[in-house]
């Protein structure tokens, strides 16, 4: 099992299925990992679980990720509540990630970077239409246009635009951040001739 590499949401749930009902740590750990394999697909990220990413890194309690840009590994980080207690501290919860700037750097044409913030937006999305609004954001940035993704009701900031994706209608509402006026559209298209317009 430790050799086995999968990118499907499947894997873990036929994993899952392996263990008695009664392990209830086992299966509320498969469950909990679970969830965020299809949060991670339901923002469209492709992802690799591999169960031998951690050696080495003992002090991880829960989820390791590594984060990839064009093949180059450019961060990573995971769950680790036991950390704290390891280093003298107190027992305390923790999680956390490192970004590595160099690599970063590395990936990132700077003087091609800077894009104004009348020309970014923020998309608001609600926890109840994440799929929806990725498939917004997606198109947004096809029609050329620079998009920040904020969830659970919070939003970007340096945007010159906010458009809230919600499950009710208007399902898109767009604000323009610098007049304060406020749009309710009908579709994609309309917020990019807005947006272009502005």
């Amino acid at each position: 099992m430790l050799d086995t590499k999968s990118d499907s949401v499947n894997f873990l749930k036929n994993l899952r299925a392996l263990f008695p009902a009664d392990m209830t740590e086992t299966q509320r750990d498969l469950s909990d990992f679970i969830s965020v394999i299809e949060m991670i697909e339901a923002v469209g990220l492709p992802y690799m679980i591999d169960f031998t990413s951690g050696k080495g890194f003992e002090y991880y309690t829960g989820i390791i990720f590594r984060l990839f840009v064009a093949g180059v590994n450019v961060g990573g980080g995971g769950r680790y509540n036991k950390l704290v207690e390891m280093m003298g501290g107190a027992l305390v919860p923790a999680a956390g990630f490192a970004l590595y700037t160099d690599c970063l750097a590395a990936c990132i044409d700077i003087d091609s970077a800077y894009v104004p913030a009348s020309q970014k937006v923020s998309v608001n999305i609600m926890p109840d239409v994440v799929k929806l609004g990725n498939e917004v954001s997606a198109l947004l940035r096809r029609a050329g246009l620079t998009v920040l993704t904020a969830l659970d009701g919070k939003h970007a900031y340096d945007c010159g635009w906010e458009l809230e994706v919600r499950s009710a209608d208007p399902q898109l509402v767009l604000f323009n951040c610098g007049t304060g006026e406020k749009n309710n559209c009908s579709d994609v298209m309309e917020v990019v001739v807005l947006v272009g317009l502005g």
